[in-house]
């Protein structure tokens, strides 16, 4: 499975990126913005985006909707933002993100959420 994970926060983006690499079975891509990450989308077509909210040049929510209305990409997107108001949560789904998850947030949580995403990827 392609992944594609958007982070500004470098230590972040790492710490994702290392454990999903020490699974051995995805494709890992990374942006620092959202800018990037559309060029990204549109170059690698991931199966799965990992977006934070908040970030330079293009935030995450420009970024999924970008995402859903302009390329009408399918992927599965999952936001994590620091931002864990109810409202925030609520405009990333309404945007077109299938998974919202509140920083800090277990990592576990994270790669079993990536895991039920590859079985569905695998099974259609």
């Amino acid at each position: 499975m392609k992944i594609l994970i958007v982070d500004d926060d470098d230590i972040m983006l790492q710490l994702i990126v290392h454990q999903l690499k020490n699974l051995g079975e995805h494709d890992v891509i990374t942006a620092t913005n959202g800018k990037n990450a559309i060029r990204l989308v549109k170059e690698q077509q991931p199966d799965l985006i990992i977006t934070d909210l908040l970030m330079p040049i293009a935030s995450g929510t420009e970024l999924v909707e970008y995402v859903r209305e302009k390329l009408k990409v399918s992927a599965y997107i999952i936001v994590v933002s620091a931002m864990g108001l109810e409202h925030v949560q609520q405009e990333a789904l309404d945007m077109g993100a299938n998974r919202f998850m509140t920083k800090p947030f277990d990592l576990a949580q994270l790669l079993e959420c990536i895991q039920e995403v590859n079985s569905i990827s695998q099974a259609s």
